[in-house]
């Protein structure tokens, strides 16, 4: 093998640097440290070498004129300190994010119950008289603030079963219909002011073998986002059948504020918002994608700044997956 062809086999990253230890070996200038570089296998990977030289042999004006050395592959050595790596990196994320959600967490817990503290102690000290108004309004900001902490201590509780591998799904045979008629006619009534909720289904009822608690607790988060970031307009809750006719597509879409096309790939991540001043953890789409994920399915979002978002869960109608017992069997 000529020079040339050796070097055409050194990774682009290390040949400058290997052709100037051999330079500097050539030139009497012995390297007594040794150097590794990739060289290009076979098979198309890189493999990992250390190399390290000495002269021999030198004439009688002192110039070298043999020289030895050693090869080998530490590509195993390699493995296994990018492996340590990996988990030294993880381990750090690990701790940054732990850390992110303590904090994120003491300051979400503590911003309803300040809320429900305040507002019980107006309803109930007599201090104050209140307008049949104002007490309405304190009440309904109470049961806000209730079920907002609800979801919170939910998004937890989920995320936590999530780390460890303890979610399990119980899977029977649903109507998509009922499922979403009984979404549909919770939400009616919450809807804001010139936010019109509508209940879109096919026209013969679709039956799906599913967890139906998990589905209606994806599906409520859903709904749940669409209200808070729509203002005016409608929200759509509904599902199709995919044209093979083995999986539905579950949708909800609404015509609020949207989402900024550079932020989509990260609204799933944990403790992601897009919106800092919004109320939320950011574990509730997060914990959404895992569980849809987990029953065999995928959801996905598509989004316009200014003219709303539509999330879509297509699952299949009969899923097979590890973490999910079938009732019964």
């Amino acid at each position: 093998m000529t020079q040339a062809e050796f070097f055409a086999r050194v990774h682009p990253d290390e040949r400058e640097m290997l052709a100037d230890a051999l330079q500097k070996q050539l030139s009497d200038h012995e390297i007594p440290d040794s150097f590794a570089y990739q060289l290009l296998r076979g098979d198309g990977t890189w493999e990992w070498f250390s190399e390290q030289s000495m002269y021999l042999s030198r004439t009688d004006d002192g110039s070298p004129y043999r020289v030895v050395g050693i090869c080998q592959s530490i590509q195993e050595h390699k493995t296994t300190e990018e492996t340590l790596c990996a988990a030294r990196d993880k381990a750090q994320e690990s701790e940054k994010l732990k850390s992110a959600f303590l904090a994120n967490m003491s300051h979400e817990i503590r911003t309803p119950l300040n809320a429900i503290v305040g507002f019980s102690s107006l309803l109930t000290s007599g201090e104050i008289d209140l307008r049949e108004e104002e007490a309405k309004e304190y009440a309904a900001l109470i049961n806000k603030n209730c079920d907002y902490l609800i979801t919170l201590v939910g998004d937890i509780l989920n995320l936590s079963r999530i780390e460890t591998g303890s979610m399990e799904y119980c899977i029977t045979n649903h109507s998509v219909e009922q499922i979403l008629s009984d979404i549909y006619g919770k939400y009616a009534n919450r809807m804001p002011e010139g936010v019109e909720f509508n209940l879109l289904l096919p026209p013969g009822d679709i039956h799906l073998n599913t967890d139906a608690i998990r589905l209606r607790q994806v599906l409520e988060h859903l709904v749940g986002n669409a209200v808070k970031f729509t203002v005016k307009g409608h929200i759509d809750l509904g599902c199709t059948l995919t044209g093979d006719g083995d999986k539905v597509r579950l949708f909800v879409s609404d015509t609020g504020r949207g989402i900024p096309t550079e932020e989509i790939g990260k609204i799933f991540d944990r403790f992601y918002k897009i919106d800092i001043f919004t109320q939320g953890a950011g574990l509730g789409l997060s914990v959404c994608k895992t569980i849809i994920e987990e029953m065999g399915g995928q959801i996905t979002v598509s989004s316009q700044p200014g003219k709303g978002s539509r999330f879509t869960i297509k699952t299949p109608l009969n899923p097979i997956q590890k973490k999910i017992y079938i009732h019964g069997h």
